[in-house]
């Protein structure tokens, strides 16, 4: 507009708003790397970056602090003591900053599992060249499955 009036209209421009950065996803248990004194945690990236590219994570550990500048969406933690739990979540960043977390995991360091319980000679299933024995699993596995009994 000006002194002679209002110009033609330009062009129509269709514009939208970006979605802002989300949590970052399917936060679990990498069962690859947890065992007994470590654990691993594996996650998807956020399903909108808020339009700029996620630079790194940030985790956070419940009652152990966070770790930042992680550029991979896995992570791996060592040194806990066997059959201790941690929860844990993450959270993504972009050039405007950190985005909102994602939810609590619980992961479990694998542990040693307890002794066989009720264990007893099985002289039904012996033989003068075998000698058998019955029992019961323990009563949890230490965060881990139980592939083999050794008896000695």
């Amino acid at each position: 507009m000006n002194a002679a009036g209002y110009s033609e209209f330009s062009n129509v421009v269709t514009v939208s708003t970006l979605d802002a950065l989300s949590a970052p996803q399917n936060l679990a248990n990498n069962p690859a790397v947890t065992n007994s004194g470590i654990i691993g945690i594996t996650w998807s990236a956020p399903a909108s970056n808020g339009g700029k590219p996620v630079i790194d994570y940030c985790i956070i550990i419940n009652g152990h602090g966070t770790i930042e500048g992680i550029t991979s969406t896995s992570y791996t933690k060592a040194n806990i003591p066997p059959g201790e739990g941690l929860l844990i979540k993450v959270k993504a960043r972009n050039a405007d900053g950190f985005g909102p977390e994602s939810d609590w995991v619980s992961i479990i360091a694998a542990g040693v599992p307890p002794a066989p319980r009720n264990l007893v000679y099985a002289p039904d299933w012996s033989s003068s060249t075998n000698i058998a024995f019955e029992f019961m699993a323990p009563t949890t596995n230490g965060g881990n499955s139980i592939n083999a009994f050794v008896i000695s």
